[in-house]
């Protein structure tokens, strides 16, 4: 590559991601989101506890280079689609400063530019240790976590026409209802003069992907 929780208790099982099954369960304004890999070799989840701190946790074999790239374009599309969109299934790219594209399906002038942004500073940690835990999470520096990928990612180059999709498929701490909310309470506007067409929080699958700027 180049330069928000409801009272009732619901279980999904979905398989937007091609390495991944997925359930989903809120309770009592709750939220937790847990995924393991079809093979049983990762498994990562992410909960609001009573204090109102986030427990996370990671652990098995970590996602390698960029493979998550596709799948996670695919998750964006699949959210806009459900929405009344009509993109095409996203291919990757080469010798471009976005990783995936999008053809309109209506009209095939149109596309979608993607640039894929994975969340977390635990990758390292991941790969030497095999897991990572933290019981404590404040959701405020979640939020913050999330900005500054932002921030990182749109230092050089013009963004404007390009979607950023920030992959918490891995990190779904980043993807909880109380952190997204967080977020758009306090750096909703940051994000916004960014300077991208759109950016988007990418969780395990389209109902735990949130749109970040207006």
């Amino acid at each position: 590559m180049s330069a928000p929780g409801d009272d009732s208790k619901k279980t999904l099982s979905v398989g937007q991601r091609a390495e991944v099954s997925l359930a989903i369960s809120r309770k009592r304004g709750d939220e937790t989101i847990g995924t393991h890999s079809q093979d049983g070799d990762r498994s990562v989840s992410a909960e609001k506890n009573a204090e109102g701190e986030i427990a996370w946790q990671v652990e098995g074999r970590r996602p390698q280079g960029d493979k998550g790239e596709l799948p996670c374009a695919s998750t964006l599309i699949q959210k806009l689609n459900s929405e009344g969109k009509e993109w095409d299934q996203p291919i990757k790219v080469e010798n471009q400063y976005w990783d995936c594209e999008s053809v309109h399906i209506s009209d095939r002038r149109k596309k979608l530019l993607i640039q894929v942004t994975r969340m977390g500073d635990f990758w390292k940690q991941w790969a030497k240790e095999g897991a990572v835990r933290e019981n404590d999470a404040a959701v405020d520096d979640l939020a913050d976590s999330i900005l500054a990928a932002i921030r990182k990612k749109a230092v050089k180059g013009d963004w404007s026409n390009v979607v950023l999709a920030l992959d918490a498929a891995s990190a779904p701490q980043h993807a909880l209802t109380t952190v997204v909310l967080e977020f758009s309470k306090k750096h909703g506007g940051s994000a916004t003069l960014a300077g991208f067409k759109e950016i988007w929080l990418i969780g395990p699958d389209s109902v735990t992907t949130h749109r970040l700027t207006q």
